[in-house]
């Protein structure tokens, strides 16, 4: 059996794949371990981009960019970070070079044999005690109900595949790993560690007999196979208890892609499964404690109020459930997002009074920097703090925040789409549709698709290009056709490019929800100080003109 490379205040222990700090497991996705172990296995020498994209990824296609996040995540692992370097080292154009000392490993010892004797009756006695409790703990083990288990409990299943396929069984393996990964940084979740669940790899699986068994309310099983140069998947989501689907979900993906698709993946799998989860969770908990609710029981009812359709009544619903989880667990992180978020909520909405925005927002930037001083890795955490910071008027800093959330979760798709959203207003609209567009392809299916077009949009008519703009506006009202804030903009775009007659139209359609809506409350509604911003909405003040909208 291998000793654990032992550096710095870290344990690499290779047999269990884990590594520690201080004695503690630490949370690392199997791919930056895999990295770490190889660099720490030839401390002191330049190990090449290209040696280490060899081992580690097997020779595939993997950008700068992939490489240069997992080193991000590695030196974070292990206490390190790309400025002071001390323990991994950046070779510029070459590669990098593992400059932590390594301790010798520890001389086995081999313990002298005990002298042999014949046991005692007093032994024999203890002996039998202890297998009369051992037993007795099988049993209990077995016979332990579901309903005993813990709440939000899920074990990812390996995904079967077709024999003999190799690749498939690799690329299962990858998947399976990305999602126990990001499932386990999640803390409302209790996930079975993969160690456990691996050993099940070839076996017939039966996810709700597994499900018992490994003592989880919920499974995730489903298969994965290869089409040409496409992976397919068939993944489901089963209630253990009641064995029904819960979710179901085919992602498909290119196999030149495989090297951050399997993140992708998981991350947008991650998210479908905790939406889900949440509303079960919060009708389950209504059945088995309708009257004694616990801090994890009211969090749960106000995430699953915010899942749904968001309005003013269920925002602030929600809001006094993270109140009252709150009162009973002031560090709950679930309670104190939630909390943050129902407030930013009622102030960008304009759902609470203009004489309590202030307040409030005092109040969003206590419960986001208690929640981040509890998780300082929380990338919701950095997203709500962009919201705050934007709604305060101080784009710089939101700028900051939502940059931060995606150094800690590159898949956050919500955080890149609210990136692009903010640098409209530092003039730096040209920048916004690639952010856009990554959020899109890390999450396709995103209940928000319909606002991020609409910035989109936004953003193309304020570098004034039209066509983009119609593209991407038209595809907003597509996705949400009852959203009606993108019509004003349509019309914008529709004038530059000289089909004032369908200008017309939005405008007709949006005065009849808006009759109200004049050019002095247009400039409300976008108000910007910055000089390049205010340069680019005066031409929407004068096309607006032209449709006739008042002033």
């Amino acid at each position: 059996m291998p000793q654990p490379i032992r550096f710095a205040d870290c344990e690499l222990d290779l047999d269990a794949f884990e590594l520690r700090r201080g004695g503690q497991p630490q949370p690392i996705e199997p791919q930056v371990l895999e990295l770490l172990a190889y660099l720490a296995r030839h401390p002191d020498r330049l190990v090449t981009k290209d040696e280490l994209i060899a081992k580690v990824w097997g020779g595939r296609n993997v950008s700068d960019a992939a490489l240069a996040s997992r080193i991000r995540s590695a030196r974070r692992a292990i206490g390190d970070d790309g400025e002071q370097q001390r323990l991994i080292r950046t070779v510029h154009g070459r590669g990098f070079r593992f400059v932590a000392g390594i301790e010798p490993p520890a001389a086995p010892t081999v313990p002298a044999p005990p002298p042999a004797s014949r046991p005692s009756r007093r032994t024999l006695i203890a002996a039998s005690a202890a297998l009369v409790v051992a037993g007795a703990a099988l049993l209990a083990w077995l016979l332990w109900p579901a309903d005993r288990t813990p709440r939000m409990s899920i074990a990812v299943l390996p995904l079967a595949t077709f024999a003999g396929d190799l690749v498939a069984d690799r690329q299962a393996e990858m998947l399976v790993d990305a999602i126990t990964t990001r499932l386990s940084k999640r803390r409302e979740f209790f996930v079975t560690s993969r160690s456990t669940t691996s050993s099940l790899k070839g076996k017939p699986l039966d996810a709700r007999a597994l499900g018992r068994e490994l003592k989880v309310r919920y499974v995730i099983s489903g298969s994965l196979r290869r089409s040409g140069d496409d992976i397919l998947t068939d993944i489901q989501l089963v209630d253990v208890a009641r064995g029904g689907e819960l979710w179901a979900g085919r992602p498909t993906f290119a196999s030149s892609d495989q090297a951050e698709a399997h993140d992708r993946i998981a991350a947008r799998l991650v998210q479908a499964v905790e939406i889900r989860l949440m509303d079960v969770e919060s009708r389950r908990g209504r059945r088995e404690r309708p009257d004694t609710p616990d801090a994890e029981d009211l969090a749960t009812r106000g995430y699953a109020l915010l899942n749904g359709r968001v309005t003013a009544e269920t925002n602030e619903q929600a809001l006094r459930l993270f109140e009252a989880a709150l009162a009973q667990d002031g560090k709950s992180i679930g309670a104190l997002l939630g909390l943050a978020r129902t407030e930013l909520n009622a102030v960008t909405n304009q759902w609470a009074p203009a004489d309590e925005r202030a307040a409030r927002l005092d109040r969003i930037e206590a419960a986001v920097n208690r929640a981040v001083a509890l998780s300082p890795d929380n990338s919701f955490g950095q997203r709500i703090r962009g919201g705050l910071m934007r709604a305060r008027g101080e784009p710089e800093q939101a700028i900051a925040a939502f940059t931060r959330a995606i150094e800690l979760d590159p898949n956050d798709a919500a955080a890149h789409a609210e990136l692009g959203r903010t640098k409209i207003d530092v003039g730096l609209a040209r920048e916004t549709i690639g952010h856009i567009e990554e959020a899109v392809r890390i999450n396709p299916h995103d209940r928000d698709l319909a606002f991020w077009y609409f910035w989109a949009g936004q953003a193309a008519v304020h570098v004034g290009d039209a066509d983009q703009a119609v593209l991407w506006l038209r595809k907003a009202i597509e996705a949400h056709p009852n959203y009606i804030n993108p019509l004003p903009w349509l019309a914008i775009a529709y004038a530059l490019q000289g089909r004032d007659e369908e200008a017309r139209r939005c405008i007709d359609q949006f005065r009849a929800a808006r009759p109200n809506f004049t050019i002095s409350g247009w400039d409300a509604a976008y108000r910007r100080t910055h000089p390049a911003v205010v340069a680019q909405l005066e031409p929407t003040r004068e096309v607006l003109r032209r449709l006739n909208v008042p002033d």
